[in-house]
């Protein structure tokens, strides 16, 4: 047994596009098939100005049939509003998905031009999806690349299953700016500067992921606003990636001014790139920990040096800082 619903009309307003259904006199089109473990989506068309795209799919828990199009559609407007960092750019292309008696089949090619994270332009970003050769998965490439380096690329291959996504993908960057995550640290931590190079791999489930590497950063520095320092990692440290955490070992914070250094242990752990939590320590015999003026902060200023261990403790907007 199977219901059929006709979609007559849809007016969507998400992430500040409003999106319409086209209407069509086709019978076989805007079209919602539903009944046990069944489910299809006739084709359907919406559009937002000059944004469309175009969709269908069939799944039965067996066999999946998945079919979109993408013509201009603002990146911005596919996903959910970020809390800290708005990606952005320009997608163009179709992601044809199939598995039909344990077989996968289809191809997609998107693009998204000038690809960028809070206003920064990283690069022009690629997606591929090919059928593996032995067709039981899917090869996947997405990379970011900025004219001269693969400055993301994330490859490997991944299953669609009834409840989850088994995947087998290694990442890597190569002089990935930190300027977008500036915006993790709120009014805290700013002025992220320099650049990470990343091995990672990621195993498990789209839902449930295994993921272990190493990002090394380069040239890398911080600003504390409110305590008128820019700090730097010496010797270009490297966190340990493990889940959802990511280790900060016996790092080097030197102040840009004066030279002083302190020790930095502790993490930073988030989750799916989302709601970061800080957790760590900085322990000096003579750290340089305030540069400024009355004008700046009425309530303390001047110069002074710090002995002792501090903890910073809390979400990047909300940030406590234990000395």
């Amino acid at each position: 047994f199977k219901s059929v619903f006709k979609i007559n009309d849809i007016v969507l307003n998400y992430n500040n596009s409003v999106w319409n259904l086209v209407k069509t006199d086709l019978n076989n089109n805007n079209l919602f098939v539903y009944g046990e473990d069944y489910k299809e989506l006739k084709s359907v068309k919406l559009v937002s100005d000059n944004q469309i795209i175009e969709f269908n799919f069939f799944d039965n828990n067996i066999d999946f049939d998945f079919n979109s199009n993408f013509q201009n559609v603002n990146f911005e407007s596919l996903i959910p509003k970020p809390k800290n960092i708005l990606y952005q750019g320009l997608v163009n292309g179709y992601i044809n998905l199939n598995k039909k008696d344990e077989i996968y089949q289809g191809n997609s090619n998107l693009s998204i031009k000038n690809f960028s994270a809070n206003g920064d332009v990283l690069g022009n970003a690629f997606l591929k999806i090919n059928p593996s050769n032995k067709l039981d998965n899917y090869n996947l490439l997405f990379n970011i690349n900025d004219s001269i380096y693969d400055i993301f690329k994330l490859e490997g291959n991944f299953e669609i299953a009834s409840d989850d996504f088994p995947i087998d993908f290694e990442l890597n960057t190569e002089k990935f700016k930190l300027k977008p995550f500036s915006a993790i640290g709120k009014n805290v931590l700013q002025s992220f500067e320099g650049y990470f190079n990343s091995n990672i791999l990621i195993g498990g489930t789209f839902y449930d992921p295994v993921i272990k590497g190493l990002i090394k950063t380069c040239n890398s520095s911080f600003s504390v606003p409110y305590l008128g320092i820019n700090y730097g990692f010496k010797d270009n440290p490297a966190f340990m990636v493990e889940n959802e955490k990511i280790i900060i070992d016996n790092f080097i914070i030197e102040d840009k001014e004066m030279k002083t250094f302190g020790i930095m242990n502790g993490q930073l752990s988030h989750n799916r790139l989302k709601d970061w939590f800080l957790d760590f320590t900085i322990e000096s015999d003579n750290l340089h920990v305030i540069n400024t003026n009355i004008q700046q902060n009425s309530v303390y200023y001047g110069k002074g040096m710090f002995k002792g261990i501090a903890k910073f403790f809390g979400p990047g907007n909300d940030l406590d800082i234990n000395i």
